[in-house]
């Protein structure tokens, strides 16, 4: 079963609404370089200004097999 999954490692904000091709939970996706998007949002309900600053994608079989990754796009610096 594939899906999409937001990790963090507990800052201020975190990904919500993760899409592949514009679609949430997609069962295949035949492009070679799927477009991905998520929105970026507060733990803080009263944090304001906070941007994102790097993003990292990594691909694995499932959600709980992060050692079998099987690509990453490396920390991308915005």
């Amino acid at each position: 079963m594939a899906g999409l999954y937001g990790a963090d490692e507990g800052g201020a904000i975190h990904a919500v609404n993760l899409r592949s091709e514009y679609m949430t939970n997609p069962s295949g996706i035949d492009v070679v370089r799927p477009l991905l998007s998520w929105v970026p949002e507060s733990r803080d309900p009263s944090a304001r200004s906070l941007q994102q600053t790097a993003y990292q994608v990594l691909v694995a079989p499932r959600w709980s097999c992060w050692r079998e990754t099987r690509a990453t796009s490396g920390t991308v610096e915005r």
